[in-house]
């Protein structure tokens, strides 16, 4: 579980070195899933709507245009991502 997350974490951030500054003035996640009930819905990678693997993968398609693979809760990871790590 550790490993993925670590992964992921790792991803995240090699991508986030290269984006754009982040200006946090509004709450532009998608409103169809930011008023959802938590977890009611899942998003275009299929996490569960309003958590953070979820508005992750949006922040990354929408600054970064990349679209991160789809794993789930991020609670339910217990291992490395196939053909990333050994």
């Amino acid at each position: 579980m550790r490993i993925r997350a670590a992964v992921v974490a790792v991803a995240v951030a090699g991508a986030l070195a290269t984006a754009a500054p982040a200006h946090a003035t509004t709450d532009d996640y998608p409103a169809e899933w930011r008023t959802a009930p938590l977890d009611a819905k899942r998003d275009t990678w299929g996490f569960p709507t309003r958590e953070c693997t979820s508005f992750v993968a949006w922040r990354m398609h929408g600054r970064n245009h990349v679209d991160l693979p789809t794993l789930g809760d991020a609670k339910q990871y217990i291992g490395p991502l196939p053909g990333l790590v050994s």
